[in-house]
């Protein structure tokens, strides 16, 4: 009797699913479509009278396909048959389509879908014993019960009825038989009770053809019992996008956890309707399968083989993504998506996110990247947030432009450069004890803050308006759209001279401009900000001197090409008034006039080199006593 696989008893048999190899270039007489590996599963058996098995084809075949049915035995691991048994075959007069499923009873009828069989069956396979046999389905020339030899036949799959597993020594018989060593060794193990029979139970539409072939291949996805019926003869639809749903724990519809994400675990993941079970199947491009992660959030280690996908959605809060590699591949619809579904969620994915078709964030809610990401294409944040690092020294964007309709926070403690280029009205934030180049040309509309750290400007952000929060600092050679500085923020102190432009200024009371002052070249040898709108001083002014002045040199640290007054003074600085900086006296100017080269009459804040008070003194007695001389 057929019985599936692996059913453990004291007088039950077990069944073994094997796929099949090549054993050589196929012989027939017929005009037929040629089969490999892989495009036979078997998706039912039963063992109580009459014994039957339905298979499924995963590849269009034509009229006049043979596939044929052996019960043979293989004596060692290579290719010699026993030769006692039995050959039974199936002749297609009619084409069929991928999905297809055939059932057939080896002493009654076979349906095709269900329906009429259009062809030929002969021979049979009813020796099969109860206590141990093998079916192969293989094709080529028939294999009579003389045969030893499989050579010049292909073998397309097979299954094994037996109380033990396929022999690994001993003397092959009528009831058991070794495993070709060619086999791929892809097995079905149906172990879960004393049983007769076993049918598949899955969907059958809504999936990918690969996806159909891990369900298959997983005995969650059967409906066993010791009461024979008609086995299922429903074909299979595809479909261009499934979604997969994470379960740590096997066989729990979408409970999530914590676990290990690889390519072949079965039952970590189900359709979207929780009633099929499989291991991951690697998205291809263009199918649409994308991971979903819902149930009870946990960590997913993705394996060192790495996984491919068309999206990530994360549909609960608080999940993590680590090591390795997730392959993000075309959608066929856009830009695969990691989605973060709900307003206040976050997902941290730490696993390098690869591929060439780029990334796309979608949803209310927020992800963090803590990987230096290598896929290529470029970022779009439809909504929600996305912040790059989780305050450590990895974190970065995919190559290619970014388009900010959401939230781009940049977290991190050392120093970077992000030079993709920013579009969009969305807000940037740097966080984090690093300094954070942002370079290229960046045209988003949304405001940026710098909340901590330091953010250089190496390029222009001329449409955003620049706020520097307490503790944080900005500086660097740039444009941007406004800025202000609040209270513990600072503007410049960095070392490096510049020259930074902006629509307006406001430096709020408790924040600080800090200069460098090396030379007379404004934004190469001293700090210098150009703005074009208004200008308001309550913060402090710091200078670092290095250079030796000369008396008069007028360095002019915000020239002001508009026609607004400068509103307000540095902290304890009222106009002319005087200050040390490294032992060198500069007097202050609010009326300034960077084209005239002047101290007054203008509207930009200029610091003019003035002796000290007691050189001055002294420079004034030695003029005195030499108009005394002269007069004398």
């Amino acid at each position: 009797m057929f019985l599936p696989s692996h059913f453990r008893g004291t007088s039950v048999p077990s069944f073994l699913i094997v796929m099949a190899f090549t054993a050589g270039a196929m012989m027939s007489a017929h005009a037929q479509t040629s089969l490999a590996t892989g495009d036979i599963q078997i998706t039912g058996v039963t063992s109580d009278a009459n014994d039957s098995f339905t298979f499924v084809l995963w590849k269009d075949i034509s009229a006049g396909t043979v596939i044929r049915f052996m019960d043979q035995s293989f004596t060692n691991a290579s290719n010699g048959l026993l030769g006692t048994e039995t050959d039974m075959s199936l002749t297609f007069t009619s084409g069929l389509t991928a999905g297809t499923v055939i059932r057939v009873e080896d002493a009654g009828t076979t349906l095709v879908n269900g329906g009429t069989f259009t062809g030929t069956k002969s021979g049979s396979l009813s020796g099969i014993s109860a206590s141990g046999d093998q079916v192969f389905i293989y094709q080529g020339a028939a294999v009579t019960n003389t045969g030893t030899s499989m050579s010049g036949r292909t073998l397309l799959y097979g299954f094994n009825i037996a109380d033990t597993n396929w022999l690994s020594s001993g003397t092959a018989d009528s009831n058991t038989s070794y495993l070709p060593t060619a086999i791929s060794g892809q097995d079905l193990n149906l172990d879960s009770g004393n049983f007769d029979n076993a049918d598949y139970s899955g969907v059958r539409t809504g999936m990918t053809t690969a996806a159909y072939r891990a369900a298959i291949a997983n005995v969650d996805n059967y409906t066993q019992s010791d009461t024979r019926s008609d086995l299922a003869t429903g074909g299979f639809t595809s479909s261009s996008a499934v979604d997969l749903t994470w379960d740590a724990n096997g066989k729990t519809a979408g409970t999530g956890g914590t676990g290990t994400w690889d390519t072949t675990t079965q039952s970590r993941f189900s359709n979207s309707g929780n009633t099929t079970f499989l291991h991951w199947v690697d998205a291809s491009a263009g199918n649409g399968q994308k991971a979903v992660f819902a149930g009870t959030a946990g960590t997913v280690s993705v394996a060192s083989s790495g996984v491919k996908t068309s999206g990530l959605q994360f549909s609960v809060n608080g999940y993590t993504l680590q090591n390795n590699t997730i392959t993000l591949l075309d959608s066929g619809s856009g830009t695969p998506a990691v989605n973060v579904v709900t307003s206040g969620h976050v997902a941290t994915i730490n696993s390098v996110l690869a591929g060439t078709s780029g990334m796309r964030k979608t949803g209310a809610g927020d992800v963090v990247l803590g990987a230096d990401n290598t896929y290529t294409g470029g970022t779009t944040i439809d909504s929600g947030k996305v912040t790059i690092g989780s305050g450590g020294t990895t974190g970065s964007l995919g190559g290619g432009t970014v388009t900010n309709n959401g939230a781009l926070v940049f977290n991190r403690s050392n120093s970077f450069t992000v030079s993709n280029g920013i579009s969009g009205t969305g807000t940037l934030t740097k966080t984090g004890s690093g300094t954070m180049t942002l370079a290229g040309v960046n045209d988003y509309n949304g405001a940026t803050t710098v909340d901590a750290g330091r953010m250089v400007m190496g390029g222009s952000a001329a449409s955003s308006a620049f706020t520097v929060g307490n503790g944080a600092a900005l500086s660097g050679t740039g444009t941007i759209g406004s800025l202000t500085v609040s209270s513990g923020g600072t503007v410049g102190g960095d070392a490096l001279v510049g020259a930074l432009a902006t629509g307006t200024v406001n430096l709020q009371s408790g924040s600080t401009l800090s200069l460098d002052l090396n030379g007379t070249a404004a934004g190469t040898q001293y700090d210098q900000i150009t703005v074009t709108g208004t200008v308001s001083l309550a913060g402090a002014l710091s200078a670092s001197l290095g250079y030796t002045p000369v008396n008069g040199d007028m360095l002019f640290i915000l020239a002001n090409d508009g026609v607004d007054v400068v509103t307000g003074t540095f902290s304890g600085l009222a106009n002319n008034a005087i200050f040390n900086v490294g032992g060198q006296d500069f007097r202050i100017s609010y009326f300034a006039d960077s084209v005239g080269q002047t101290m007054t009459g203008g509207n930009d804040v200029a610091l003019q080199a003035v002796p000290e008070p007691a050189a001055a003194v002294l420079g004034g007695l030695g003029l005195l006593a030499l108009l005394r001389r002269r007069r004398n």
